[in-house]
Parts: C-alpha cells; sequence; structure tokens
C-alpha cells in the first residue's frame, strides 16, 4: 500500500511540473460609490492607463475631482453598470457605443484614443496569419472591437467576454486563439502564445463615454477631471509607460516580468472645445 501511495504521489509530481502555470487571480472589483458626482468604470487594460494613474497618483484629489474610479471584468460589464445608472462615464469602444445608441441609450463621447488588440495562438495551434483563421475557436466580445477583427475567415467565434477568462481558456488548449490588449497580450505570449496578428498601430477607436446628465449637470466636474487626466498624460508622455504600468497591479495580479515587456504607448489629452 504504501509503494502504491508513493507511486500516486510520484505521477502527479511530474505532472505538475510539466504543466504551465496559470494565471491565478482574478480582476479586483471595488464597489461604486453612489455619492460621487463622476463614477467611471472601465476594464484594466494598458488605454485606461491615464485614469489609473491620476487615481493611484493623487492627481484627482489634487485637481478636486469628486471621481469613483472602479475595474469591471468586460466591456459588457461597464454598459451593464451605465445601464443601472451605477456608473456615467465608461471605457468602451466605438462599435459598442454605438451599438448602445441604437438600443436606445444616450451617451456623448468625451475622447476617443487608439485601441490596440493583439490575435495571440495557443502553439498547438501553430497558426502564423489570420487567413487560417477559417476552422479555428478564436476568443472574443460580440459587437466590439475585438469581434470586427475577426473578419471574415473565422468560423468559430466563441464569446469570451472576461480577459482573465479568455486567458485561461487559451492556456488550457479550450480555445485556439484569442483577441488581447495590454498587458493581456503579453501575458499570454508568456504563458506560451505566440502573437498571430501584432499591435502594430491602431486596430480601432476606443471611447470614453459620459452620460448627458454629466454634459449638462456637472459640467465643471468634468472639467476638472479633464485637467487631471491630461495632467496624467502629459507625466506618461514625459516619463513613458515604464514603471506607471504597474499601478495596474491593484486590478490584476499579472508578473511583473509580464509588465515590462509591454509596448510604449503615446495618450492623446482630452480636448472639451470638441465636445
Amino acid at each position: 500500500m504504501r509503494n502504491v501511495i508513493l507511486f500516486v504521489f510520484f505521477a502527479l509530481l511530474i505532472c505538475g511540473c510539466g504543466r504551465k502555470e496559470k494565471p491565478v487571480a482574478g480582476i479586483t472589483l471595488e464597489e461604486s460609490s453612489p455619492k460621487a458626482a463622476l463614477r467611471l468604470s472601465f476594464v484594466p487594460t494598458i488605454e485606461a492607463l491615464p485614469v489609473v494613474v491620476a487615481d493611484a497618483c493623487g492627481i484627482f484629489d489634487k485637481a478636486g475631482v469628486d471621481i469613483d474610479v472602479a475595474a469591471r471584468e468586460s466591456m459588457m460589464q461597464c454598459d451593464e453598470m451605465y445601464d443601472k445608472g451605477k456608473a456615467n462615464m465608461f471605457y468602451t469602444d466605438v462599435i459598442r457605443a454605438r451599438r448602445l445608441e441604437t438600443k436606445g441609450k444616450k451617451l456623448n463621447i468625451l475622447h476617443s484614443f487608439e485601441y490596440r488588440y493583439s490575435l495571440v495562438g495557443c502553439r498547438q495551434a501553430r497558426l502564423t496569419n489570420t487567413s487560417q483563421l477559417a476552422d479555428k475557436m478564436v476568443g472574443m466580445t460580440r459587437f466590439s472591437l475585438s469581434d470586427s477583427l475577426c473578419g471574415p475567415t473565422a468560423a468559430f467565434r466563441i464569446q469570451v467576454n472576461n480577459p482573465l477568462t479568455r486567458l485561461n481558456m487559451l492556456t488550457s488548449h479550450e480555445i485556439d486563439a484569442a483577441w488581447f490588449a495590454e498587458p493581456w497580450a503579453e501575458w499570454a505570449v508568456g504563458m506560451g502564445g505566440n502573437v498571430v496578428a501584432p499591435t502594430s498601430g491602431s486596430t480601432g477607436k476606443g471611447v470614453i463615454a459620459v452620460s448627458p446628465a454629466v454634459m449638462k449637470d456637472s459640467g465643471d466636474m468634468l472639467k476638472l477631471f479633464v485637467k487631471a487626466y491630461n495632467q496624467a498624460v502629459d507625466s506618461l508622455e514625459k516619463n513613458g509607460v515604464g514603471e506607471y504600468v504597474r499601478l495596474l497591479d491593484k486590478y490584476i495580479s499579472c508578473p511583473d516580468s509580464i509588465y515590462a515587456k509591454v509596448s510604449p504607448r503615446h495618450f492623446g489629452r482630452i480636448d472639451m472645445s470638441a465636445n
């Protein structure tokens, strides 16, 4: 009996050593404060870094911005928070914003920016370009930029809204490829994936959307938000992404080695005169 137990123990040990480490933590969610004048929802990606920097470095506080910044697990969840009135500002992409408008949800676009995605494939799929997606399962979010990037070639579009779930499915070989923003794309590569379509240049437009009520009743507060946001952008432009990207660690437990590989990014200032 003792020999059987030892055999099972060593068998499990060998299997464990051959298994790749999995992402373990989820996205840290915080309950929104209903009393804050501005309630902003976002998915932790590098595109949201100006808001993360302004919040974590006290720029919002110094500017007198009454804001609650809350991470969400997906763009769909950001939409839901807006729909329920728990958020009056949110990050999304232009395709999702237009879809919300067609469903009767009124919103204003405060700011638009480059939203970059990478298509990362699992090693077993042996993908080298997007023309090979005809019989592959690709993780994405429906009615979004990642959906449109699949183009007409992807036969099986698997809706996986949470990027961490998408990452786990890719590394478990449950899907053949998936679209990721940073730092999720670098994380997927670090877990053994390969970049099929890189983020060379803009792959689409992201937006910060706000409710008409904010534009009407909280105009002064919104101006303070823009001032603080632009100050954070100036710091990012001056100092680079560098250590700032690690501020995302408040929301996701991404390895430090992955943060170090995230490519430089330019963040545009918000121009209030355009609204």
